[in-house]
């Protein structure tokens, strides 16, 4: 088995080639380096899945098989199917702020095409670590694991955005890989048992973790950032789709890394590591999707004000902090652009959004008392009644009760008035969103429907040579960046940053600015909209006294 080349030994081969290509198997032990390509890019996406594409050669010389392509398609093997079910792993560094940067994608598919001994060229595609997120179901009761009932009806977490998403995560990635982890006398005292839950980040309740049983792990380190204040409810819900509404309301950025043996620990005083680990992190980000300043007036103090009274009315100003970058930098990258790219300005389509349809607990529960109460009362005033009449009217007004749960609607009104002046008379009316009104999600389901119908700057620039700035040293995903153009100065937050890689030429990078959709194609954009626009309110929920 090859050994994985030391951290110096691939800092060195970044230095010289400008990258190092490595394939894992499916345990994410070394395989070997990859050196021949005829093209690839790989891509990272903020708040979403990114993929990545490699074009291998068949042959590296006339008549030798490229080994990688020998490797994954496992010529000569005797196994039928692990050509078809084995993992395999894409890791690709780069010149970072802290050490090489790190991106890796888990293989999807494999396209040989032409060629007769060998393939004449075989097509590899894949998706990154924020995949991870999108397989992660969260439990009611994530300590219990019980798969016939579940202790809690939910999994309701409350606090800043990030500690939410970073508590959530946690807890289940423990309850999946170490549930005993959870009943365990962390902290030393005698009070009796304790569970993960209030003191995720207390490295006394790390203790009993044994990290070799973990291959997916939350960091417990928060980022020290202000975020909204949200509430969520786990029931049994993708960890990508219940928690990307609050991503989107509070400006959050999930990081997915793979740790290697040989890197700096992640968070040595909860633990330690020393097997290959996929490690989930979150971080407030600026989230400015789009604004424009004098040239020579700086980018650094730009900021999103948010309306403390209704708090979805938001505005663009000037402030004496921002938002640090992810290096912890301020934000000063400006890019002077010989000639501006193509820009799409997108313009803001609604200012009203509607979030309800679930009838909340509380009014179920009112609904209820007050139906059970009604059948109670008229029994009291029927004279003469005996037991079996009685017990009749009270078993129909329990099941009138029951019969009653959701059918009340309550729905939630949410205006940015900002964006309301501004659309004028000529405004659309509203947009609809499921959700749970009088509740949290409701203001985070107005402000999920507020960013998809944002305006804002779109831009993708090809970037040969970003001297003086270095994606990944000077700006990442979820930094504020600007360009030049025109005399004024155009920023938003990075959306894309893709790197891309073709034999003789330097490495290059993509780099996506503002809200990358409305530079997707027709078919695409059509598509993306009508999934915005489309809301039909329902009454499904769950009935629990």
């Amino acid at each position: 088995m090859p050994t994985l080349p030391t951290r110096a030994e691939r800092e060195q081969i970044v230095r010289t080639r400008g990258q190092w290509v490595g394939v894992l198997d499916r345990d994410f032990q070394f395989v070997m380096e990859v050196e021949d390509w005829q093209s690839a890019s790989w891509g990272e996406v903020y708040q979403d899945t990114a993929n990545m594409q490699m074009v291998l050669p068949g042959e590296i010389a006339p008549g030798v098989q490229n080994p990688l392509v020998r490797w994954l398609l496992q010529t000569g093997s005797s196994d039928p199917d692990g050509v078809f079910h084995d993992a395999v792993t894409i890791v690709v560094e780069r010149r970072g702020y802290n050490g090489n940067l790190r991106r890796f994608y888990r293989i999807l598919d494999i396209i040989p095409e032409g060629g007769r001994d060998y393939p004449e060229t075989v097509t590899v595609t894949g998706l990154d670590g924020i995949e991870y997120l999108k397989h992660l179901p969260l439990w009611a009761d994530p300590s219990t694991r019980s798969k016939v009932v579940q202790m809690q009806f939910e999994d309701k977490q409350q606090g800043s955005a990030e500690w939410v998403s970073r508590k959530l995560v946690g807890r289940n990635l423990i309850g999946y890989q170490q549930p005993g982890m959870f009943h365990q006398l962390f902290d030393g005292s005698a009070t009796g048992l304790t569970a993960l839950t209030d003191g995720y980040d207390n490295p006394k309740r790390w203790r009993a973790m044994v990290p070799e049983m973990h291959r997916i792990i939350c960091s417990p380190i928060s980022s020290g950032l202000p975020s909204e204040w949200s509430v969520v409810c786990a029931r049994w819900d993708n960890a990508f789709d219940l928690l990307r509404p609050t991503w989107e309301a509070a400006g959050i950025l999930p990081i997915v890394s793979l740790w290697l043996p040989g890197d700096y620990q992640p968070f040595p005083d909860h633990t330690t590591l020393t097997l290959p680990t996929v490690v989930v992190d979150f971080r407030p980000v600026s989230m400015l999707s789009g604004a424009r300043t004098l040239a020579g007036q700086g980018i650094r103090s730009l900021t999103r004000k948010i309306d403390a009274g209704d708090q979805i009315t938001s505005a663009t100003e000037f402030s004496d902090a921002a938002t640090p970058t992810r290096a912890g930098k301020k934000p000063w990258v400006v890019f002077d652009c010989d000639e501006a790219p193509k820009v799409t300005l997108r313009k803001s389509t609604d200012s009203r959004f509607l979030v309800g349809g679930k009838s909340p607990k509380v009014v179920n529960t009112t609904v209820k008392a007050a139906i059970k109460g009604a059948a109670a009362y008229i029994i009291s005033f029927i004279p003469g009644i005996g037991p079996p009449v009685a017990e009749a009217i009270r078993t129909g007004g329990d099941i009138l009760a029951d019969l009653s749960a959701d059918h009340f609607l309550n729905l939630n009104e949410h205006i940015d008035r900002d964006r309301q002046r501004r659309h004028g008379r000529s405004g659309y009316l509203a947009i609809a969103k499921q959700g749970e009104a009088n509740s949290m999600e409701s203001i985070q389901k107005a402000w999920q429907a507020k960013t998809e119908t944002n305006g804002g700057l779109s831009v993708e620039f090809a970037i040969a040579d970003a001297y003086p700035y270095l994606p990944g040293r000077d700006f990442q995903l979820g930094d504020t960046v600007g360009f030049v153009a025109w005399g004024e100065v155009w920023a938003a937050y990075v959306s894309s940053i893709e790197w891309t890689s073709a034999p003789g030429e330097p490495v290059g990078f993509t780099v996506g600015v503002g809200d990358v959709r409305p530079v997707q194609d027709p078919e695409a954009l059509f598509a993306s909209n009508v999934e915005t626009i489309r809301g039909r309110l329902s009454r499904l929920t769950s009935t629990v006294d």
